[in-house]
Order: C-alpha cells, then structure tokens, then sequence
C-alpha cells in the first residue's frame, strides 16, 4: 500500500524513501526501501500492478538508502533497478518538483518531502510521487509552508433527559440553546452566532421554545396526539391512502384549536418581558430537528411569521409555526430526506430589526460550488423579500486570494434605488451597498465561515450603520452531485483510455441499464465468477482481485472488457485461440484489437506456463458436475426467513449473498463450459484460424441444429398449448373478447373462466418458469410469477393467430394427447404439462438412430471432413449439446435464487418504510448493498440520491452503445433518421439453418412485439427469455448482437426458424414492412426491392 493511504505518514522512527507511479499503459508501481533506527538493514517492498489487476510483487531492489540521507543533496535524476516474480525492470526518475512539510509526534520533529516525478519504466512513460523523510532534521521550512492546525472541534456537554424536560424556553445567549435537539436548526445556529457576535455584526435578541415544550403539548392534548399517531400510521404505509391530505388537516385543525398548559404560556410570556424590549415587532419562526443541517435546508417547508405584535400574537403563532410542522409538503419533504413524520420543533421568537438594507450572502458559490468566491445579495428593506424571490436584488461577487485578502470581481445593480454608477473603486457605490459596506459583510462572512467549519449561507440585515446577522446556515449544494456525477458514480474504473469493452453477450443477458442494488450484487456476483474462472486456469492467482476487471459497469449498463478477457488467449493459455474466442464472444474477429495491445495489457506467459494453463482449462472441463444437482437440491428447501425489523432483515440478507454468488458462479461455470466445448468443435473443424469464415458458422449452426431440451425453449412451446386450451375451451366468440382485453383484464378473465384445463395448465407453466422474464437479474423487474400479466400480450397474441387460422377444428396437444374439439370442453382426462410419450429405443438403437443423424448431418456440411475429424466430433457433439443443455438449466436456478433475494430486498424496503427510513419501498432498489447498512446507520442524505437516481433512471435505460467501445463507452447521440431505401444486403452470422422470405418487423422493445403478426421477420438488438413467447410466431429472427450460443439462436434451432446473428444496425437500416429475405446458412439479410407478397 501506498504510505499515505490513511492519511499519515509512516512511524517518525522510520526512515524511508517511497516511489509511486501510474504508467501510460495503465500499469502501476510501488517501491519502498527502509531504513529502521534501531540499526537493521534496509527493508525493500513493493509491487508491480499490470493494468489487469494482477500484482507482481518486488523480490530484489538496487535502491541505496545513502543517496538519500542528505535532505540539501537529494539525485533528481536517477535510475533504480529492480525484480519481480516474474521479470526485471529499469526505473528512471526525473524530478519535476518539491513540496515539503512537517509532522510532529511524540516530541519528535520529521521532515517529509513530497517529489513529484516523471518515471520511465522499461520503455514506457508515466508520473507518480517520490517520498521522504527525515527525522529530527533541523527546520529548513518557511513558516507559510507549514501546514497550520485546525482549532479543535466544539464539544457540547449533553443534558440529561430529566433537565431536559425542564426547559421550555431557552435565551439565545443560553448555552444550552446551542444543543440543536433542544432549539432545532435554526435556534441552535442563532446561539451559536451569539457566541461570535463582535463589533461587525450583531445578532437580534430572543429566545426560543424548546421541542420540550411542544412534546408536552401533544401529551396534553389527547385529540392532537390521536390525530398525529394516524397521520404517522399513513405515512408508513408503502402505499398512502386517500385520505392523507384529510389527515394532514385534521392535524393542522387540532394544533390550531388546542390549548396551551399555563405553566407553558407563563415561561413564554416571562421570556419575552425579559428578554424583549416593551411593544416591539418580533419574528415567530419555526426551527425543526434536522433543518438548516449540511444534508437539508428545508428552506420555506414550514411557517416563518414577520412583524407579530402583543404576547397573545406570539401564542397564536407558536400553535401555527407547530401545525407547520405536519403539512404534506414539509412530511413529504422530510420523508424525502430519510427523516421521520414525528419530528422535533422548536420556535424561535426574535427581535425584528427595521432594516433599511439587507439581503443574503454566500461564502461559497452555491451554484458551481468554488470556494474562492463571495456572492452578496442586497437590496433595500427586508431580506425577506430576496430570500421569498419577490425582487431581484444586486449582487456583488467577490474573489478570495491566497494571501486572504479580497477583491471585488464582479456587480450586477437591479435595485430600484441602487446608484447606476458600476467603477470598481473604494468610496463608490455598489447598488444599495458601499465598498466600506461590501468588505465589513465579506469578513462577517469569514468569520461566520470559520465558526461553522464549512461554507455558509447567511441573512443579513443593517440599520444606522450596525449590520445585524438574522441567520446562518451550511450551503447545501455544495456536496450535491451533479446528474452527470450520479449517473457514473458506481461506474467501473478502466486502467487506460485505450481498453476495448463491448456489449456482446452481457447486452443479451441484462440489456439495458442495471439499478444500483442490482449493480452492487449482480454485477459483483458475475466479476467474481468469471475471475474464478480466471483462478481455475492459473491465470489469477488463488484469491481473486476486488476490483471489477472482467465485467465493467457505465450509468448501469453492462460491458465485458476485451481487454481482460484476452488474458485467456494463446499468450497465456496454449490450446486457446484469440480468434476462435472473439468469434464465440462477439461473432467476429476483432482485427483491430491487436496482439500488442494485448501483450502491453496482460503479458506474456512462458511456454512451460501456457502448457501448465492449457491442462488446467482441459481439467476444468470436466469438473463442477455434481453443482446443477446441488443447486437444484438447495432451491428445492431454500427460503430467506422475513424478519420484522429492517436491521434483522440486512442481516439475514447479508449473511445469505454467498448462495446468491454460488448460484451465479454455477451458472458462469457451465457457460464457459460450452463456449469452451464450442470453440473446440469450431477448431476441429477449421484447419487453421484463417477458416473461419461463414461457411464454418454455417457450418457450427448445422451440428448444434439438434440441441433438445433446452429449458428456455420449452416457453415458447407452453405458451402454444396454452393458447390451444383456450380456444378449444372457450370457442373462437369467448377468445375474441379475452384477446381485446388489456392485460390486467386477460389475466382475470383467464382466473374467472370456466376453462379449468386453461387455467391449470397457466399456473404449471408458472410454477416451471414464474421466476423468469425479460431482464430477469434486475431486482427491480417484476418476474412473470409476481405479474402475469406481462404474459397476456404474447398469449393474446398466439390466440388471436389460432381465431386467424381457423375456426372450426383446432388441433390441441396437450402432453401426449392430440385431442380434436369443436367448441365443447377438454377431456377430463386431459394431461397439461405432462411428459411426452414416443418410441422407446433400446441402447443399441439409441446409437444407430445417432450415427445417422451423423451422417445426414455431415453430408450437408460446407466443410470436408477427414474420417479422423468425422470421430472425434461424433464423440464430442453430444458433451456440444449437453453443455448447451446445463448452461441454459444453469441460468434457469440462477434466476430462480435471485427472485428469492428480489423478494426478500423487497421484504426490506417494505420494513424500511414503516420503519421511516425511506418515503417508498421501490427506492431500495436504488442504494448498493452498502449503502443500505449507511441508511439503517443514520446517514439520511443517501435518502435524496436513491431519489434522484430514480428520476435519471429512464434515461439511463434509454441510453444506446456502439456495440464495441475504446475508453470509457459514450452513448450513441442519436439513430438514423430513416432507414435506407432501395435494395439491400447485409451480412452477418449463420446461427440457425433455413431461408425465408416475408415481412419485416422492427422492434426495439419487447413491449412492441404484441404487433408481431405470424410469419413476420423480427429484427431486434438481441433477445433473452422475455422473447421467447414469440418464437412460435416469426417467420425469422435478426439480432445485431449475438452468437452461436446466444439466447435466440439457441430457441431458434431448437423450433426451426432461420436465424442471422451480428448484423450491425440492423434495426436501423431496415423498416417495419420491408420485404427481406433471411438465409440462415449463408448468413445474409437482403431487402427485395419492388416486391408484393
């Protein structure tokens, strides 16, 4: 680690000389040599960061500790040589520059020098640090470059609960009235600003009524407190009711028509006799718990009375100022801020001063944050006519130098009286201020800054020459992220510009953008699975990285770095192929991505290494065959127990996360597990990498064409038998009404119906598959257990095709039986879900009728095969099949344990609700993991960014990749306009055999595929399981994504229909209505221009 990574030097004792550097190629280095006291040799440490994660650790260092002894005579320019585990390495170092200050600790006096350095490390350029010490040196600093220490901070003593309950009202100048849960936000801060009063400013004489006060007044008041225990009961709720505004009023009406007890009334009248002078104007303000903080300002949430005269007057308005408390707007606006409904409230009654100016002033610029600049709004009268925006007030900025002296920088006059003069000069006008006046506020300011700790906003206000401070408070914006902050702030940090990412395969397992919940558990899950896979082949060592290399996350959406990935290709692993990879993975070979960029990123291995790997990743091959049996035999028992308080739940979830992570890395384990059987069926078939063309693709679609029992495949056929129970019960007039049905009133209508083999039949499919839909690994999306609805579209649909089709005998299987029926009911003795029947073969026939399957398969192979290769790949097509078979069953139980976490984080934010951490439940899906243990923790501002996350959420989904990316992927501003016109040929990857001609349809979203109509051509992105209902329906599919082991073509084999993977925007190019023809085994999409079908 680096020595200051905690924010402090090394022990004083130690002498040593540090030097830190990032490379341009991403690689980063630390190299340490000390030097102990008491008398041992030099101890060298250190390491070698490759720009993938992988640590090479220092073994040897020619660093002489003596060249540094003298601080007077330190090398600036130098060379060090060291060694790693695996290589030697030539440092150069140039010094560019020097800071230097010092640290005491325990009586002793250590001078540390900070160098920065441009560094060349075997060839290649970079910058970093060098750092020194010298301990008991002589003082050689100036005194402006010695780092002054901060005034430590205020410690306020806490007052018991009994004293507490004592003090109904407090004086300003009261040192208890500093204590924030006793006077709220505002009391507090006015106390505080007593303390600093001087001859520049002054603060209003008042006092305050303690949130003790108004708890007795609830107690006393049994209405008011029945009133507030429902409004607070509604507000719990994760959905409110109706009636809360009525709540909301009935709770303002008890406030305003209760009584005060004397003993309360008595103190505040004696308060203000003693503390006011006779017949004046005061200020009645409301001064909540948890307002005016860093975290929320509440600015004009609740009741702020001017100008209120007699005791009586005061009475009134403390009731008033207390029912403010209970508004919707200032509920909602605490909720909001992850505070409670039962909040605390003081009142502060203040002095009103006849002010003949005032206004506002900022320490720090509240809109771009910079702390150098001073903003002062001013204007004539009360400054609550700035702070309410009733009139635009002047504006003077003012810029801070390093000498902390002041200047004027910029006027802005809208004053109706200001001076039209604008000359910068001492002794001119500045709207309604002079220079005079404009520099006395700068340094109030100042000093009101360094009171607080942290920037400030502050009401002003000045009479006959005396400047009158009414209120302070943090600046809020400060510390608020912009959206762009909070659309990549959880992004994944890349080690150079020069990184390649794709949305390949990830883009068709979690298209679209991923929540933060999601990205801290699911996007972790698979990171940590595929460096397992890493670890597993001897590419990682035994502990893997905590950094997401593999998988990288930008404003939720998901890309795999090539990068990274490439540290499986033959330069680390000898029986792999980068080629063979890459057309596994995207569908193409990347030429661009070149060997040296992959050297310079991962290095290269030894030969006996890449042997050693090469047996570690055959060995893989054949491991981890017992884990689908376990994971399905611990799904079959596994349940997250519902806890009844919000911590409890964290914890039974946190504890919980590593079956989810088991899960995933199952599920991870059998996918490479079939891209690693399919690359080597691809090598087999290939002489060398340069055969890989679309013959071999063709060719790879042929041989996988047979892969049954997919369970991702059998959705689509559930739906079809669905669908003819239902015209079979119902009859074509019935249907007609379900299908113009919306959703919601499909699904009652399929519960309600007389259909009992229909409805049956719905509730087995969703028993098989409810845990699935589209985006099926985002916590936040409903599976189709949870909504059903989302499956009456594409069942409408498949209906609405059957009435389409004919009318009269419809031809139902249903499990073994294929039953003919007008429009009269089933059989009872119908058999829904139920295993198909056929010919029972014996073991001998089993192999004959496979051999020639074979043989039909190898006699329509583009390709020529020697009898050898004919062997081999009858004997390692079925481990091809298999493979495909575990990895999608795989997915399958992932998904499954990740619907339970859904519902149990769901189960958490219905608890974090009640328990008024959050205004919504759906919010939860909008922390990290973590981030929810800080909310249970206390920090309520995390509150305000779920919030906000939610609203940038939309665009998020909406943003659009080029499907490869270099450096930090950017979306697309915008697609085409129109598609092109005219003939058209695009190619792409054969992935399921066949030709078909027909109608184009274009759709980008699956919400859009209801109007896909029979024997259409689909052209989308990619497609996952949320599509499968429609493969029953199109005549052929097109995705631009995608591969041999894509979700769509491993469906579209599986039911026959031509399929063509990778052809680059084709939802751009081609229009809904388009006549194309699709060839699935050459692998093209052509318009047909002037064609009638």
């Amino acid at each position: 680690m680096k020595a200051r990574t905690l924010g402090c030097c090394r022990d004083p004792r130690d002498h040593y000389v540090l030097h830190y550097g990032r490379l341009e190629t991403g690689t980063v280095f630390h190299l340490a040599v000390i030097a102990r006291e008491d008398g041992f040799n030099t101890i060298s440490n250190g390491y070698v960061m490759k720009p993938n994660g992988i640590c090479e650790a220092i073994t040897n260092c020619n660093l002489d500790l003596i060249l540094f002894m003298d601080a007077k005579e330190l090398p600036t320019d130098y060379i060090i040589r060291f060694e790693t585990e695996c290589d030697s390495y030539q440092l150069e170092c140039h010094i560019d520059s020097v800071h230097q200050f010092l640290l005491e600790k325990e009586g002793r006096e250590v001078e540390v020098l900070q160098r920065f350095t441009v560094f060349t490390l075997n060839g290649t350029h970079g910058r970093g640090t060098n750092e020194l010490t010298f301990r008991n040196c002589c003082t050689t600093l100036s005194s402006s470059s010695q780092t002054e220490l901060l005034p430590p901070s205020v410690v306020v003593t806490p007052v018991p609960s009994s004293a507490c309950q004592s003090m109904l009202t407090l004086s300003l100048s009261d040192p208890f009235c500093c204590l924030v849960h006793l006077t709220g936000g505002k009391g507090s801060q006015l106390a505080r600003l007593q303390t600093l009063a001087t001859k520049r400013f002054t603060v209003p004489a008042g006092f305050c009524v303690t949130t003790c006060a108004l708890d007795q007044h609830v107690k006393a008041n049994d209405q008011l407190a029945l009133a507030l225990g429902d409004l607070q009961s509604a507000w719990q709720q994760t959905e409110h009711t109706a009636n809360i505004g009525r709540l909301h009023q009935r709770v303002e009406e008890c406030f305003l028509q209760s009584q005060m007890q004397s003993q309360l009334r008595e103190t505040i009248c004696a308060d203000y006799v003693q503390l006011l002078p006779p017949n004046s104007l005061v200020a009645v303000r409301s001064s909540a718990v948890g307002e005016d903080s860093e975290d929320s300002s509440a600015a004009g949430q609740m009741a702020t009375y001017l100008n209120v005269n007699g005791i009586a007057s005061v009475l009134e308005h403390v009731l008033k100022c207390w029912a403010s408390l209970y508004t919707y707007q200032a509920v909602q606006y605490r909720r909001q801020h992850g505070q409670p409904v039962m909040c605390g409230m003081a009142v502060v009654v203040q002095l009103m001063v006849p002010s003949g100016k005032s206004g506002v002033l900022f320490t720090a610029d509240p809109i771009t944050g910079n702390p150098k600049s001073i903003l002062i709004n001013a204007t004539y009268g009360l400054g609550e006519n700035v702070v309410s925006g009733q009139v635009t007030p002047d504006t003077v900025e003012l810029e801070k130098k390093s000498d902390q002296s002041m200047c004027i920088k910029a006027v802005t006059l809208c004053s109706t009286a200001a001076d039209s003069a604008t000359k910068q000069t001492e002794g001119k006008a500045y709207g309604c201020l002079t220079y005079d006046e404009v520099m006395i506020l700068a340094n109030i300011g100042q000093e009101i800054e360094s009171l607080f700790g942290s920037a400030v906003d502050i009401e002003w206000a000045e009479e006959g020459g005396r400047f009158y401070v009414l209120q302070a408070r943090p600046v809020t914006t400060l510390c608020t992220e912009t959206d762009d902050e909070l659309l990549h702030e959880l992004d994944t940090a890349l080690a150079t510009d020069k990184e390649w990412l794709t949305t390949c395969n990830i883009g068709e397992m979690m298209p679209g953008a991923l929540t933060p919940l999601s990205q801290s558990v699911f996007a972790q899950a698979i990171e940590e699975a595929l460096q397992n896979i890493h670890v597993s082949w001897g590419l990682l060592p035994s502990s893997a990285t905590p950094t997401m290399k593999n998988l990288g996350v930008y404003s939720g959406c998901c890309f795999i770095n090539l990068h990274t990935m490439s540290n499986t290709y033959e330069n680390n692993v000898l029986i792999s192929s980068k080629k063979v990879n890459e057309l596994g993975l995207c569908g193409k070979v990347l030429d661009d991505l070149t060997w040296e960029m992959i050297k310079e990123h991962n290095g290269q291995a030894s030969l006996w290494r890449r042997m050693n790997n090469g047996l570690k990743v055959i060995q893989y091959l054949w491991s981890g065959r017992h884990r689908l049996d376990e994971l399905e035999s611990l799904l079959l028992t596994f349940d997250l127990e519902r806890k009844s308080s919000a911590t409890e739940m964290y914890t039974t979830i946190s504890e919980s996360l590593s079956f989810y992570y088991y899960a995933w890395d199952t599920h991870m384990l059998f996918s490479a597990k079939s891209g690693m059987w399919s690359s080597t069926l691809v090598s087999v078939l290939c002489r060398n990498v340069d055969d890989l063309t679309t013959d071999m693709s063709s060719d790879m679609s042929l041989l996988l064409s047979a892969c049954s029992g997919v369970v991702s495949a059998d959705v689509p056929s559930a739906l079809e038998r669905l669908a003819d129970i239902i015209v079979c019960e119902n009859g074509v007039e019935s249907c007609r009404a379900f299908v113009n049905c919306n959703p919601e009133e499909a699904l009652n209508w399929l519960h309600s119906t007389d259909c009992s083999a229909a409805n049956l039949c719905f509730q087995q499919f969703l028993d098989k598959h409810g845990h699935r839909c589209l985006r099926e690994a985002e916590f936040a999306v409903k599976p189709w257990g949870a909504d059903p609805s989302k499956l009456m579209p594409p069942l409408q649909t498949l209906v609405q095709h059957r009435i389409d089709a004919q009318s009269h005998d419809i031809h139902v299987s249903c499990g073994s039986s294929v039953q003919s029926c007008g429009n009269g009911l089933l059989d009872s003795r119908l058999s829904v879900g139920a295993v198909e029947e056929g010919i029972h073969w014996t073991e001998t026939q089993k192999l004959e009728n496979q051999d020639d399957e074979f043989d039909q398969i190898f006699a329509k192979l583009k390709i020529k095969l020697s009898w050898m290769k004919r062997k081999f790949i009858k004997w390692m097509l079925p481990k091809c099949r298999e493979a495909v078979r575990q990895r999608e069953k795989g997915k399958s139980l992932a998904v499954k344990m990740s619907d339970h976490f859904r519902q149990a984080y769901l189960h958490l934010g219905k608890l974090l609700v009640a328990e008024e951490y959050l205004p919504g439940d759906d919010l939860i899906f909008f922390l990290t993991h973590y981030e929810i243990s800080q909310l249970l923790a206390g920090s309520n501002s995390l509150v305000t960014k779920a919030i906000r996350r939610k609203k940038l959420y939309p665009s998020q989904m909406d943003a659009r990749y080029p499907v490869f990316n270099i450096g930090t992927p950017q979306p697309v501003s915008s697609r085409k306009a129109e598609a092109t016109t005219g003939s058209l040929h695009m190619q792409g990857m054969p992935v399921s055999q066949g030709t078909v001609e027909g109608r184009a349809r274009v759709v980008l979203d699956v919400k859009d595929a209801v109007n896909i109509q029979a024997g259409e051509i689909l052209i989308t992105q990619c497609t996952d399981v949320g599509w499968s209902p429609y493969f029953t329906l199109i005549g052929g599919l097109v995705t631009e994504l995608g591969g041999l082991l894509s979700h769509g073509a491993v469906v579209a084999r599986e039911y026959g229909v031509p399929c063509v993977a990778s052809v680059t925007e084709a939802t751009v190019a081609i229009r809904t209505g388009d006549v194309v023809r699709l060839n699935g085994s050459r692998g093209t999409l052509t318009r047909i221009s002037g064609t009638d079908m």
